[in-house]
């Protein structure tokens, strides 16, 4: 009799934990679906978060920055002589390098601080380059000449490592401009025209993605990686709309015809972007303009 019971307990209890056994499996099973169907149908599409860190835009205050660009530019081999165009291949190519790294803090809206450094080198077997800082404090600049370029006619090597200092109201008294500080207060933009600007931008849609990469860490951020071009149409629409909102006036017909004759010389522009996963700010952009 005791045994009957002892068996009758055993096979309750190998119930009660199939039982439960299935319960955590089903909610498992549960829980994996609904974080697939979160990912797949709740996830950011890169148009979303594009729009997104434009809106972020607005709240930057200070930041850091570093970056180059290269640029390359080629002759006109169209000689019409073959033996002179086939002895100008691989000589043609002309390429420099602007290197810039700074610091930018507009906290204070009456004194925007600012500083940052520019290289500028001919990529070319003992190319020249040009190394120069900058600082801007109370409407006053500060700049370095670390490195010039060697001109041959004049020797310019006396004025590098030494800073020199540009008070831009003296600069204003001396070409008898009076008042340079209101000038340059007028010329400010107002926190009603940076907001609309900020919204010109975010409904521009300039930036298209053409391809969602690997995430990837820039600098142990973990960040959306998107291939993406500018919409030169929308750019254009954006230039006008913004020159509007800061001239306080629509552009001329002067104004938008030089507009577009720069643009015209554009063929496209196209890049990378690193978006920060969590703040959604830009960390990293490749660019590459080419001209027609």
């Amino acid at each position: 009799m005791w045994q009957a019971n002892y068996q009758d307990k055993s096979i309750s209890g190998d119930k009660k934990s199939r039982r439960l056994l299935s319960i955590i499996l089903v909610v498992a099973l549960l829980a994996v679906a609904g974080s697939l169907l979160g990912y797949f149908y709740f996830k950011d599409t890169p148009e979303e978060v594009i729009a997104k860190m434009s809106s972020r835009l607005a709240e930057i205050e200070s930041l850091e920055y570093q970056g180059e660009i290269i640029f390359e530019t080629a002759a006109d081999l169209l000689t019409h002589d073959p033996v002179e165009e086939e002895m100008a291949v691989g000589l043609s190519m002309e390429s420099f390098k602007l290197s810039s790294e700074g610091q930018l803090d507009i906290r204070e809206e009456e004194n925007p601080k600012m500083a940052f450094s520019l290289i500028l080198e001919e990529l070319a077997e003992e190319g020249d380059s040009f190394d120069l800082d900058i600082k801007s404090i109370d409407q006053t600049i500060y700049f370095r000449l670390n490195k010039l370029p060697d001109l041959r006619i004049f020797d310019l090597s006396s004025l590098a490592d030494y800073w020199f200092k540009i008070d831009v109201e003296s600069i204003g008294e001396s070409f008898g401009i009076e008042n340079i500080d209101e000038l340059m207060n007028k010329q400010k933009l107002s926190s009603g025209q940076m907001e609309e600007m900020n919204q010109a931008f975010c409904q521009s849609e300039i930036i298209e993605v053409t391809k969602e990469l690997a995430n990837e860490k820039v600098k142990e951020i973990n960040a959306y990686h998107y291939e993406f071009l500018v919409d030169l149409d929308n750019l254009r629409n954006l230039i006008i709309e913004t020159n509007e909102i800061a001239q306080g006036e629509p552009a001329t017909e002067e104004e938008i015809v030089e507009l577009d004759e720069s643009l015209q010389t554009i063929k496209s522009i196209n890049g990378e972007i690193w978006i920060g996963k969590k703040d959604l700010l830009p960390y990293k952009i490749f660019l590459e303009i080419e001209t027609k």
